[in-house]
Order: C-alpha cells, then structure tokens, then sequence
C-alpha cells in the first residue's frame, strides 16, 4: 500500500472516532454497565500554553496479569461533551486509557480538510496513572489531565509507539511530513504535565455529568456517586 492510500485509510478512521464527540450518548445496556470519565487538555512545551480539550480517548481494557503498555486491542470513547470524555457502557473491569484526540479548524495545505486530527500518545506514566477497576453500575472518574505534547514520535516509549502502530498503523507507516501535508493531521507523543484527582475536582465533573447526561437513564448513577461525595467530610 503507498503512502496516499495509507493517508485515505487513517482519514476513515480517524474521521469514524470524532463522530462520537457530536452523536446523542447511548442508552444504558443493563444494569451491571457503568460509566468512565476523563478530562484532558495539551500544553505546548515551550510556551506553556494550554490547548483544546480532547474530544475522544482510546481506551484499553485488561485482564489481571495483562500488560498495561502492549494490548492489541482498544476502545474508543463513545460521547463527548464540555470538555469531558465518557466510556458509557463499560463492563466491569480493569482499564487504562493510551491516548486521546482532539479536533481543530488548522489546514496546513489547500488539499488538506478545514478541521484537522489531534492525536496524543500516553507515555508509560499516563498510561499508569490512568489505570482503574470497575465496579458494575459505576461511575469512575479516572481524573483530570495536561499532557506535554511533543511532535511526532521521535521521543516515544516503547507504549507510545506500540499504541500508535495499533492505533493508527497505516499513518505511522506512511512518511510523517507527507502524511501530515495531505490530510491536516498530526500525531505526538504526551508526557504528564499535571493531574488533578482529588474530591472536589470529581465533584464538578458529575455536576457537568449530570448536565451532560440529563433526560437519559444514565443519571441515577451518576447522583448516586454525587450524593456519596457530597455527603462525605
């Protein structure tokens, strides 16, 4: 396969994922599914500025012995809202998220599309720090992140570049300049920036959770975990 046949593929992919950041959420499947929130922004390296939030998360999903930083498998976060990624339906389990992605009106070149693909790979710090079980009917809050993104792949781990050969195999092969000039899009590798986790932040993302979820049959959950917070010294 060339490389602008490499470049077609990844803009169907990529082009399939961001739909989920502007379809209505799904419906509750049964009762034992719960939910996985997660907020990120990227940071500029040099002149710290933060970027949008990402609109979707690649989510990874393990067995006990399984290894973190090489599955061959991933899940793509299914709504978006307000700067705020959700897994909905998520069975019960171990997770961990790899990367995320992000959509911004940036062409780089006349052939290229109005709206280009952000996509930032989680080192083996992130990847960890991400790691969460899941208790059927739950709502867990994996935290709120500032990644340092930095281009390209030149400085990845070794989960970095395993996550983008599975992720996006078919832009990775391709030359990065060239994949990058025709379609709009890029790829980097994020390091841990800042986390916020602590009760008060998990509590403003259920109050947007509940805003965000409003009218579905998602929201007893969620004000099940907001009262247990809310009622805690």
């Amino acid at each position: 396969m060339n490389s602008v046949k490499y470049i077609a593929v990844a803009f169907v992919i990529f082009s399939l994922c961001y739909c989920a950041s502007t379809l209505p959420p799904p419906n509750r499947l049964d009762h034992q599914r719960s939910i996985i929130g997660i907020s990120v922004a990227d940071i500029h390296p040099i002149l710290r500025v933060k970027g949008k939030a990402a609109i979707t998360a690649y989510f990874i999903k393990v067995d006990e012995d399984d290894d973190l930083y090489a599955q061959d498998d991933f899940i793509w976060s299914n709504y978006a809202k307000g700067g705020q990624i959700y897994l909905l339906n998520a069975k019960p389990g171990r997770y961990a998220v790899v990367a995320t992605g992000k959509a911004k009106k940036s062409p780089v070149s006349p052939i290229a599309p109005s709206e280009a693909k952000y996509i930032t790979f989680f080192s083996e710090e992130i990847i960890k720090l991400t790691e969460v079980t899941v208790a059927p009917g739950s709502v867990v809050f994996i935290g709120d992140y500032v990644v340092e993104v930095s281009s390209g792949l030149k400085n990845a781990d070794n989960a970095q570049l395993h996550y983008a050969q599975l992720i996006m195999p078919d832009a990775v092969a391709a030359d990065e300049l060239l994949y990058t000039v025709l379609s709009g899009d890029y790829y980097s590798a994020g390091s841990l920036y800042k986390v916020k986790h602590d009760k008060q932040v998990e509590i403003d993302f259920l109050t947007n959770a509940l805003e965000h979820l409003k009218y579905t049959d998602w929201i007893e959950i969620i004000q099940r975990r907001f009262i247990e917070l809310r009622g805690r010294n």
